[in-house]
């Protein structure tokens, strides 16, 4: 008798189909990488090539590390506040006149100051579509350097499904990598 009334509460929970299963938490973090701060996405025990690779030091007292550490945070925030990785895209903008990278959750959202992923310098005003393709690119087949944050950039419309990237990652990330992570 045990065992039919263990199989009649277990058979309800075999029986649901893999979509209702809860998947793990996509989160970001920073992780050295050498001596370099790099933004990573992480699933459980999958982790991500870099996607952002932090050397600017011309920033004042926002490090390298530090903007590695604020914007990885954004992006954890930005999934966990809609609450699926495909709904996270990539546009820009101006928040107080200043050029931005930031996301967004309906193709018509702008950017503003609650959804900035980071500021770019006033140099680099017209190549926000330059700066958001390589943030796509690091994941193209799971692998590629990412985005080089005081580098140049690599040329590739807005706005860019960033969360497809993301999941390609995950698809050849490596298990049990998370080296450093802070």
């Amino acid at each position: 008798m045990t065992v039919t009334l263990g199989s009649i509460f277990l058979l309800p929970m075999l029986l649901l189909p893999a979509s209702s299963q809860t998947l793990p938490t996509t989160t970001f973090a920073c992780i050295k990488k050498g001596n370099e701060p790099v933004t990573v996405a992480r699933r459980g025990d999958r982790i991500t090539s870099p996607m952002i690779t932090w050397r600017d030091k011309t920033w004042g007292s926002y490090t390298p590390e530090r903007r590695c550490q604020i914007v990885s945070q954004r992006l954890t925030q930005a999934v966990a506040g809609s609450g699926k990785l495909s709904s996270l895209d990539m546009t820009h903008g101006l928040v107080n006149s200043i050029p931005v990278v930031c996301y967004i959750t309906k193709k018509s959202e702008k950017c503003n100051s609650g959804n900035i992923l980071f500021s770019l310098k006033a140099s680099e005003r017209g190549q926000e579509q330059k700066i958001i393709n390589e943030l796509l690119n690091f994941s193209k087949l799971g692998s590629g350097s990412g985005t080089v944050r005081g580098g140049s950039t690599v040329p590739s419309m807005t706005p860019k499904t960033y969360g497809d990237a993301i999941e390609n990652a995950f698809s050849v990330a490596n298990p049990n990598d998370t080296d450093d992570i802070k």
